[in-house]
């Protein structure tokens, strides 16, 4: 799934946009390169030459054009460029949507690092969650738009997905671990921890992961837990983590990092693990502050 998202003609200009343009704008210059034999020649003339390479994102991979395009009814966008074709700014009017804007292709790069993310947690975060918001609202908008991707990224496994379709329907009896490498690891790592009679507290970005994550422990059914997200209202914070803090038996705390804004005293865990990315989490465990990052690359 991961391979075959990376292909998608979107993902493609915007992870090959700085290589030089194939399409014979540069032959001049790899000629003259080519002709010098001395290494330390060809290093000195790519140092003072390399401004008039013309990369791809400059050139022939500005915008995904369609290979199709010509055809009869064919579009000059490609149709699987799903990421940029929903994006705000190419959908104004008919000009920008096929010109692109100005900052093409790197428009599509958290978007399309965003989806990688999602993707390699579970690959059920790509089906598009449904909303009861009115028809034209943001949160239906953006609905449309997630049902755009999943159709274009899940057509070949979505009959192995929760509810067979290219939308989001949780349950417990979800076949998680076919659909996330991840899962697989945490349910040694928790097992290991329970055994070892840790009290554990899990961050996630997302609270789609948390979902996902406490629809597996319910259908596990094995680990006590307390979760607190964005959406927990501040009277019954305190509460939470009080009991956290004071249930011995009570083994996991999920928390989202909108969670932590006002600070937690989370003094009776003793294990952390970290399911996000370009986030920083501050937890008082025992009496020590801890900081913990994650970073991401491509």
């Amino acid at each position: 799934m991961y391979k075959h998202v990376i292909k998608l003609p979107d993902f493609e200009n915007v992870r090959y946009g700085s290589r030089p343009c194939d399409c014979g704008i540069n032959q001049s210059f790899f000629r003259k390169l080519l002709k010098l034999k001395d290494k330390a020649e060809q290093v000195e003339y790519m140092r003072t030459n390399k401004s008039t390479i013309v990369v791809q994102s400059k050139c022939c991979k500005k915008v995904p054009e369609n290979p199709k395009f010509g055809e009869e009814g064919e579009p000059r966008i490609d149709p699987d460029a799903a990421v940029w074709r929903t994006l705000d700014a190419h959908c104004g009017d008919d000009y920008v949507a096929v010109e692109g804007c100005d900052r093409c292709p790197w428009c599509c790069c958290l978007p399309c690092l965003t989806k990688l993310n999602k993707l390699s947690s579970h690959i059920g975060l790509l089906q598009a969650k449904k909303t009861n918001e009115a028809i034209g609202s943001p949160a239906y908008i953006r609905y449309k738009k997630e049902r755009e991707f999943a159709k274009v990224a899940l057509a070949g496994v979505v009959d192995r997905l929760p509810g067979s379709d290219y939308d989001r329907n949780d349950g417990i009896m979800d076949d998680h671990f076919n659909l996330s490498g991840k899962l697989k690891v945490l349910d040694k790592l928790l097992t290991k921890n329970y055994n070892e009679k840790g009290k554990v507290l899990l961050f996630s970005h997302s609270t789609q992961s948390l979902d996902l994550i406490e629809n597996w422990l319910k259908s596990r059914g094995s680990f006590e837990y307390l979760r607190m997200d964005g959406s927990t209202p501040p009277s019954r914070r305190q509460s939470l983590t009080d009991e956290f803090n004071n249930t011995d038996h009570i083994f996991l705390f999920l928390l989202s990092i909108k969670a932590t804004g006002l600070g937690l005293n989370l003094t009776s865990a003793n294990r952390v693990i970290m399911c996000t990315l370009n986030k920083y989490v501050r937890v008082t465990i025992s009496s020590h502050l801890l900081i913990f990052s994650c970073s991401l690359s491509l």
